[in-house]
């Protein structure tokens, strides 16, 4: 029989969807205007609903006479203090007086963050919040048998192993997500080093994240990880940290993803952590990030348009004239927007022919787009300029969101053009079934043919 190494686990899975996790319980310090301070019991969550923060709730441990004007106090600063961790600020939305002279407060962090200082650590292990339901991977033991669970990631002298959570079968875990929305640990990951040497917990900053990027541009949404936990050789915790960082709640959302690929993962994180070590193209790749989020959020589609040709617009312009040259400043400001996108979209080795399978070709030869970069450009440009002929010639309620998944194509192809990513994909531009996948257009697999 084969032997396979043990999945993750933590007691974090106990918690069902949405349900807060308690992080700590005892003692803590609440300091009021920088100066009193008062001990209290209680404890500290984080919660999900309605939107992901870090609850604390308490009792004091003696009289507070001296809280008399409680209203002073909720306006103030107010600080946290607890053993071994940072000091963080909080907001107080509560405050009962008991008979006793004793009070009640609860709020919140207002850092989102809690966590204690710096320390060398053999492993971390630290919980992956709304990632998609991965396929295929590795073979892991769980109870009797093995799993396909685990993605193994080497980069930089670093090894990061993630693991679905191996009971999302039997908590229905992703069948409860889709039918509530809200929040759960999805998966669990471990980061150590290569050469098996310890290393500080402040100098994972970079693998974190880049996590939340690559988590996040798979997925389509804000994917963050909400815990972690540092571990001596001994297997002790030693270190912890708890956050709510960037965190959608849950919804399916189509992207570029190809979810049977059980390499696609590993490959676009280690792209993107490489990436992201050029300033210059970390500042250019989480502002675009961000927006190709914001395209794939519950807002306005018109605003999503507009934020679709944003992106485009910026990796055009870091391509065309900051990376290569191609194009000088003074050129670039002269070009009508739909000619750059379209020398842009060409750099991917694919025309800019609008599909033939677009749902509404007969409306488009009617408001006489010739090819997607005219569409995307000319419909974008009437949402912020409104055209007459635009405004009162009838379209059908959904036209917008097929120009938006025109546009989310490109930025997408665009977004893993820059990065150097040569695997398969899944292509916006067939309007139907999800699970066809094509390589990408520039892959010397595909110009070979």
């Amino acid at each position: 029989m084969l032997e396979f190494d043990n999945i993750l686990e933590a007691n974090y899975l106990e918690y069902e969807v949405n349900e807060s996790i308690l992080i700590y319980s005892g003692e803590f310090i609440l300091i009021v205007n920088d100066e009193k301070e008062h001990s209290f019991i209680g404890e500290v969550s984080l919660n999900w609903l309605p939107s992901p923060m870090l609850r604390l709730n308490g009792a004091s441990i003696h009289s507070h006479n001296d809280f008399h004007n409680t209203d002073n106090m909720e306006q103030n600063k107010a600080k946290i203090k607890i053993s071994d961790y940072f000091v963080e600020d909080v907001f107080i939305s509560g405050i009962s007086h008991n008979l006793s002279g004793s009070i009640n407060i609860k709020g919140e962090i207002l850092s989102s963050i809690l966590k204690k200082q710096s320390k060398k650590v053999a492993y971390i292990k630290c919980g992956i919040t709304n990632l998609i339901n991965t396929f295929g991977g590795e073979n892991v033991k769980y109870k009797e048998g093995g799993v396909r669970n685990r993605f193994n990631i080497s980069i930089d002298g670093w090894n990061i192993t993630i693991d679905k959570r191996p009971d999302y079968k039997e908590k229905r875990i992703y069948e409860t997500l889709k039918s509530t929305g809200g929040y759960a640990i999805t998966h669990l990951c471990q980061i150590k080093r290569e050469d098996g040497q310890a290393f500080e917990t402040k100098g994972i900053s970079d693998l974190e994240e880049a996590l939340h990027w690559a988590l996040s541009f798979v997925t389509g949404r804000h994917v963050g990880i909400c815990y972690l936990e540092g571990y001596d050789e001994n297997g002790e915790v030693i270190w912890k940290k708890y956050q709510t960082p960037s965190i959608d709640k849950w919804r399916y959302r189509k992207t570029w993803f190809p979810a049977m690929d059980d390499k696609a993962l590993s490959e676009i994180f280690q792209l993107i952590y490489t990436k992201l070590q050029d300033v210059y193209w970390k500042k250019v790749l989480t502002n675009v990030f961000s927006w190709y989020l914001e395209c794939h959020s519950e807002g306005i589609i018109e605003n999503k348009i507009v934020s679709n040709q944003i992106a485009l617009e910026t990796l055009a312009w870091s391509y065309l004239v900051e990376e290569k040259g191609i194009l000088q400043e003074q050129e670039y400001s002269k070009k009508r927007a739909s000619d750059i996108f379209r020398l842009f979209i060409q750099q991917f080795i694919i025309n800019t022919t609008i599909p033939s399978n677009f749902p509404y070709l007969e409306e488009v030869r009617k408001l006489n787009y010739f090819d997607s970069a005219h569409l995307i450009t000319d419909f974008r440009n009437n949402v912020v300029h409104p055209k007459k002929k635009v405004i009162f010639q009838p379209l059908p309620n959904d036209f917008s969101f097929f120009v938006l998944r025109l546009g989310l194509h490109y930025v997408e192809l665009g977004l893993l053009f820059i990065i150097g990513y040569k695997g398969r994909y899944l292509n916006q531009l067939y309007f139907g079934w999800d699970g066809i996948y094509d390589i990408v257009p520039w892959s010397e697999n595909v110009l070979e043919k």
